[in-house]
Parts: structure tokens; C-alpha cells; sequence
């Protein structure tokens, strides 16, 4: 009898559907075989809700533009939000891009020599996220020297 047992399958395919569209009004028209077929199909499913992991909570503020990225992770980090901005702001303007030598001595919005990038940050220097959340660790634990040679004059007089 694979047919009758293939058909009753669907049957309670159709009615497991049809209670999770129409409702408890569909359920009082089913014949007592469709119901427990139904009720058979339903308690074999599993619950889809508790599947599905919570939402992080920082990932709901999750930051659009770079000032808030940085201003984001400067929380994150205990870095100081005023520090972190503006070193950013004259290492490169805010911008992703590589220093005037083509990338050679600064990556990215906080100008990461590959050196710095290697022995303190983890991710990808060009990633806008994975720099400025490296950066604002690195100002989080009071240390700003990878930029104080660089761009102090300029930062400074700032914060």
C-alpha cells in the first residue's frame, strides 16, 4: 500500500498548510482522520523559532556611516570618541584610502603600516570596520603612538 500511505501524507501535508493559513475554523470541517493526520504532521515539525539565534543587540545599532562606526566602537572599546575621531580625521580624512606612497607606509582610515596591522589587529586593514575597531582598541588601552609621529600636530591642539 505505498500509495494510500503516500496519499495520506499529503493529506496531512495539505492539512498542516491549511491550519497554518486558515486557522482553527479549517479544523472543525476536518474529518477525524485528517485531523489527526494533521495533529501527527504538526507535532513532527520542529519548532522554526527556536532555531533561529537572537539578534546581537549592538548588531540593531549597527553604525552607517565612518564617524559613527568609530564613534561606536570608541564605546565599545573605552576609547576616548573625541581622540579616535580626529586622529582619524587627519590620518585620512575619514576616507579608506592608502597614504600618498601608494599604501606603502599607511592603510585605511587610521593609516595602519602593515607592521602595526600585524602584530596588534586581526581582520582585514582595507575593511573600514576591522580598522577602526582595531584603532579604537589600540586608543581604548591609552596608546596613540602608532599615530602621535605622524599626525600629532595635527590631532592634538584637537582633544
Amino acid at each position: 500500500m505505498p500509495g494510500k500511505k503516500s496519499g495520506l501524507a499529503a493529506i496531512a501535508v495539505y492539512m498542516a498548510f491549511t491550519w497554518f493559513l486558515i486557522g482553527d475554523a479549517t479544523k472543525a470541517t476536518l474529518t477525524e482522520t485528517e485531523r489527526a493526520l494533521g495533529a501527527e504532521f504538526e507535532a513532527s515539525q520542529p519548532d522554526m523559532r527556536q532555531e533561529i539565534p537572537p539578534f546581537p543587540e549592538d548588531e540593531l545599532e549597527r553604525p552607517a556611516t565612518i564617524d559613527q562606526t568609530i564613534r561606536f566602537y570608541a564605546k565599545k572599546n573605552g576609547a576616548d570618541e573625541k581622540t579616535a575621531y580626529w586622529i582619524a580625521w587627519c590620518e585620512s580624512r575619514l576616507q579608506n584610502v592608502p597614504n600618498s606612497e601608494g599604501g606603502t607606509y599607511g592603510k585605511g582610515i587610521y593609516q595602519f603600516t602593515q607592521t602595526t596591522w600585524n602584530e596588534r589587529c586581526v581582520g582585514d586593514v582595507w575593511n573600514p570596520e576591522d580598522n577602526i575597531a582595531c584603532a579604537t582598541r589600540i586608543i581604548g588601552m591609552g596608546d596613540v603612538n602608532p599615530w602621535k609621529p605622524y599626525s600629532g600636530h595635527c590631532w592634538l591642539p584637537k582633544i
